[in-house]
This record gives structure tokens, C-alpha cells and sequence, in this order.
């Protein structure tokens, strides 16, 4: 009897620690954007400058919330790429993502009753039409966007401001990611763009003064942290406790947000 508890006790050690494995990563890949959106993530290409921004803060806070000495590796990539990379398991989370219809299929999300949580965004940003100042050949009411003929508005590319100008029945011309979509509107390639705010405030005082918000603004767009399915599937007890760190740590922030 005696041999029968010492075999079971370590049966049952093998499994907890088989177990604590699989709820910890050694090391997790975080992907941000590589263009500058200050303050929340700085510096451009492959590096961030100093200090690295807000969202970069808080996503190695979350992580060393979840209880895990796991290992953060960050890296920098165009929009594009970095879901291609996701996709492909060669990044583990992308970090700053407004969910488009195609993303929630194929990556995984802080879910509630199998749905998009959204109370576990961590950024909320409002989506505008912006002009040029003085512009006078564009107009909209809040329903109706009326422009010069044959005119195309400017979105970034693969995102939910592409989505929302395509369901409008828009002709789109696409950027690249936020910061080149307003350099299209500023050096007069497209008489308007859809883009965040925060693409636009993120650009040098002199340049968000020659640039103009049409009102009202479209909506408010939830961003949120996305993993790859094959890394979500052997550390969910990691993801969801990283997930709710980062919200906290966002609203936390008061006065970044």
C-alpha cells in the first residue's frame, strides 16, 4: 500500500509539472509595426528608440504578470508581414491590432462566450476622415461622403479602415500602414484619407497643422494583442493571464489613454 501512494504521489508530481511546462513559455515573440506611432510605440525600422513607448511597456509588464519567467523577444516588421509571420508561426503575438473580419478566423483573441471580448481591449483610438485645410471639394455628414470626380480616399492596407471605407463603396487607394496613408493626403496624392487619430497626431506639430478632421468621426476602434493559433493552443493559461494584465495595466494608465 505504502508503494502504491509513493507511485501515485510521483505520478501525480510528473503531471503538475507537466502542466507548469505547458502554462509557461520559455520564451514568447512579440511583433510590433515598424513605423512610429508616438507615444505608444517610438522609433522606426527594425529597433525602437528611447524610451521604446507606452504599448512596448505594458507588453513586457503583462508578460512578467502572468507569473512565467518567459523570455520576451521584440521585433519590428511592416504591417503586412507581421500577420504573414503570425500565420506562419514565425512571430507568437502581434501587438497592437484593430481585428479585421479575416483575423479572427485565423489567429486567436481574448474571447467571452465565444466572442471577441471586447472589454479586453487595451487601446481605443476614434477613426476620422481627414482633409486637407482649406479643402473644399470634400464633404461628408456623417452618411454621405461627396469628394471631386473620380475621387479615391486613402486607407491603410489589410486593416479595419480598409474594411470600413470598402463597405462604404469607396474607391480606396492604399498605404502602406497609417504614416504613409497621411503622407498620401499631405503631398495631395488623395484628397482624403480614413485613418486612427493617432496616425495623425503621431505626425511632426507642423504637419498636423496643415491637416483638417472632417466630423463626425466614423467610430471608436478597439485594439487588442492577437496570437497564432499554434502558440494559443499549448499556453492558454499564458495568453488569457497576459491578456487581462494588459488591460489592466492600459487603464491603469489614465493619462495616456
Amino acid at each position: 500500500m505504502k508503494l502504491r501512494f509513493s507511485v501515485a504521489a510521483l505520478l501525480l508530481i510528473v503531471v503538475l509539472e507537466a502542466h507548469a511546462i505547458e502554462r509557461c513559455p520559455d520564451s514568447v515573440r512579440i511583433t510590433f509595426f515598424d513605423h512610429a506611432v508616438p507615444p505608444f510605440f517610438n522609433g522606426s525600422g527594425d529597433g525602437f528608440s528611447d524610451p521604446p513607448g507606452f504599448f512596448v511597456d505594458w507588453n513586457l509588464k503583462a508578460v512578467n504578470q502572468t507569473g512565467c519567467t518567459t523570455r520576451v523577444l521584440l521585433s519590428r516588421r511592416p504591417v503586412k508581414r507581421a500577420y504573414v509571420e503570425l500565420e506562419r508561426d514565425e512571430t507568437d503575438i502581434v501587438a497592437v491590432t484593430n481585428l479585421t473580419t479575416e483575423h479572427p478566423v485565423k489567429f486567436a483573441y481574448p474571447e467571452y462566450k465565444g466572442e471577441l471580448d471586447t472589454r479586453q481591449t487595451y487601446y481605443v483610438n476614434t477613426t476620422s476622415l481627414w482633409v486637407r485645410k482649406g479643402e473644399d471639394t470634400v464633404h461628408w455628414d456623417g452618411k454621405t461622403l461627396i469628394g471631386p470626380p473620380g475621387f479615391t480616399v486613402g486607407a491603410p492596407r489589410g486593416t479595419t479602415f480598409e474594411t470600413i471605407a470598402r463597405a462604404h463603396g469607396w474607391n480606396v487607394e492604399l498605404g502602406v500602414n497609417g504614416p504613409s496613408t497621411v503622407k498620401k493626403l499631405l503631398i495631395g496624392r488623395v484628397p482624403v484619407t480614413l485613418v486612427p487619430d493617432a496616425a495623425v497626431n503621431a505626425q511632426p506639430i507642423d504637419k498636423v497643422a496643415l491637416l483638417e478632421r472632417l466630423q463626425p468621426s466614423l467610430e471608436q476602434t478597439a485594439y487588442f494583442s492577437i496570437a497564432s493559433n499554434t502558440f494559443y493552443a499549448p499556453y492558454p493559461e499564458f495568453m488569457n493571464s497576459y491578456w487581462n494584465a494588459l488591460c489592466k495595466l492600459s487603464r491603469k494608465d489614465t493619462g495616456v489613454i
